[in-house]
């Protein structure tokens, strides 16, 4: 979460809203959906590779 900050510091210095819905808005809600596909499709391959490599 370092990065809002610092989204929050650039955004005020390109004269863009940078109150914390804005901020979230820019930098946070874009990115939930892709990090829940990557988490559920690594939720799913991981087992599968541990099958393959015949551990449990």
């Amino acid at each position: 979460m370092t990065g809002l900050p610092y989204l929050a510091v650039v955004l005020g210095r390109l004269a863009a809203p940078n109150d914390l819905q804005s901020v979230l808005a820019a930098g946070l809600y874009p990115f939930i959906v892709g990090g829940i596909a990557k988490a559920l499709i690594a939720a799913g391959i991981v087992p599968l590779a541990w099958k393959a490599l015949g551990r449990r």
